[in-house]
């Protein structure tokens, strides 16, 4: 994929876009596709000449960090399929040159996040793509903080606007009534610094949290960070989120102005209920709901190379499935969808948590196939097969995976797999990119004789949970240093048994 975007660099000044939406966008997107950024656009023919992209997209950006667009009549002569990606955030209204430009390049497809029916001509409705706001994992997630703050109000709309009148309904109810920490959306004067991992731990440690899906009626990123930081959502009647898993009593509380109070109540008073409801949302999240679950762009390009001429792609569900449909309403190709990979890394952690490392392996072998830059999928996978000894395959995948991000013009390749790979050259097995990255950056001049424990120091090596999580594993109590020195026990075992 080739992408004209500025976003990265734009939303740099702008944390909240950055860390929420953009930043695990392009990360998910660089996991499904060989990615090349374009961020200038001087001479767009040459940029797709130079990379011969399968597809192109063009990311305008948020109204916040208005970017440039690339030359459209090159795009509009190109035959490659070009889709455009708009976050189309509700509350920046795009720009009116948005839609003059798809006129010109006449895009495949349009993707976003939010309003899109509401913003686009009726003519295009047919090529517009729904892709659900998600969370970004690497920043939210439940540290298991003491709970010290009943009922928090986090975000815009609960005393003032009229884009949440459920958020007022609810904040005039429950404010006189219980203990209440309030925390308006950080801009202009508002602006109280609370952001980024400090609001992570604000969430961490309250018990209720509540958040709505607007008068339009959409699931708004709260909605998933809630439940991964591991309170209990506390949300509207919407038929929209019970097509994307929330039942309520299960995995989050349905309340309104009538029964908020009787239902904050009933948990306060049953902790177990609501620990295991608290447990339910959090897993639904992390199984359905990341950046990486978000695979629409992909799977809308598998329907589209097998769709015939006359036929069409439609989106069939919100969480990402296609289908090729003709125009005698016939489909054709079943439904074009990845693997599910939130299921195979729940099978895969299952199997890591009770040492059947065989077993994980395999699921996470599976999850490379389809997504072969995913970190977790590639350090599981590369971890289990050290357990087992098989140092050759495992030094291949790494040397797979150093050719990918080489390919993608990365200077920076996951620390865990580059540990991985020294170990393996530690035992005679050698990954020549690897090898080439390491030596780039001089971050070895080793003999078989080297102490890891000091090329570890020497690599600044911290484990990062985010990517790769020992929480529910043997290896909870583990270093990351004691991690390596397991894996290494292990492959001594298996040199000494092969002598």
């Amino acid at each position: 994929m080739l992408a004209f975007s500025q976003a990265l660099s734009l939303s740099l000044l702008h944390p909240y876009f950055f860390k929420g939406m953009v930043e695990p966008f392009y990360t998910a997107l660089s996991e499904q596709f060989q990615l090349i950024i374009v961020d200038h656009y001087d001479d767009v023919a040459e940029s797709i000449n130079n990379v011969s992209p399968d597809i192109i997209m063009i990311d305008p950006g948020p109204a916040v960090m208005r970017s440039e667009l690339p030359n459209p009549e090159v795009l509009q002569q190109c035959m490659l399929p070009k889709v455009i990606y708009t976050t189309l955030d509700a509350h920046y209204h795009s720009h009116q040159e948005i839609i003059e430009f798809a006129e010109k390049i006449v895009p495949d497809a349009i993707f976003s996040h939010d309003f899109y029916h509401d913003f686009y001509p009726a003519k295009w409705h047919k090529k517009l793509f729904y892709i659900p706001n998600s969370y970004n994992h690497m920043l939210f997630r439940n540290r298991n903080l003491p709970k010290d703050i009943v009922c928090g109000f986090y975000g815009a709309g609960f005393f003032d606007g009229q884009n949440y009148p459920w958020r007022k309904r609810i904040a005039a109810r429950v404010v006189p009534e219980f203990p209440s920490y309030i925390l308006p959306r950080p801009t202009g004067l508002r602006d109280h610094g609370i952001v980024g991992e400090n609001f992570v731990k604000v969430m961490n440690r309250t018990q209720f949290i509540f958040g709505c899906t607007s008068v339009k009626d959409i699931p708004v990123k709260k909605l998933f960070e809630i439940p991964a930081c591991g309170g209990l959502l506390m949300v509207n009647d919407s038929v929209v989120l019970g097509q994307l898993g929330f039942k309520d009593g299960v995995n989050c509380c349905v309340v309104d102005s009538h029964n908020v109070l009787q239902r904050i109540r009933f948990y306060l008073d049953a902790p177990d209920e609501y620990n295991k409801v608290v447990h339910a949302g959090q897993m639904l999240v992390e199984e359905f709901h990341q950046s990486a679950h978000r695979r629409h762009i992909l799977n809308w390009f598998k329907a589209w190379k097998r769709k015939e001429r006359i036929g069409r792609v439609e989106q069939s569900s919100w969480l990402g499935e296609f289908q090729v449909r003709m125009p005698d309403e016939s489909s054709i190709g079943g439904l074009f969808a990845e693997t599910d990979i939130g299921k195979t890394l729940k099978a895969a952690r299952n199997n890591w948590a009770v040492g059947s490392y065989v077993e994980a392996g395999k699921f996470y072998a599976d999850i490379s196939q389809h997504c072969p830059l995913l970190a977790e999928s590639s350090i599981g996978y590369v971890a289990s097969l050290i357990y087992q000894g098989k140092f050759e395959t495992a030094a291949a995948f790494i040397e797979k995976y150093a050719r990918l991000m080489r390919h993608r013009n990365s200077s920076v390749i996951n620390l865990q797999l580059l540990t991985y790979a020294l170990l393996l050259k530690l035992f005679g097995y050698t990954s020549s990119e690897a090898d080439e990255f390491f030596a780039n950056h001089a971050l070895w001049d080793f003999n078989v004789n080297v102490d890891l424990n000091s090329v570890i120091q020497r690599l600044g090596i911290s484990v990062d949970e985010s990517c790769f999580s020992y929480t529910n594993t043997e290896l909870a109590e583990s270093t990351f240093t004691e991690h390596i020195q397991i894996l290494v026990d292990q492959a001594k075992s298996h040199l000494s048994q092969d002598t």
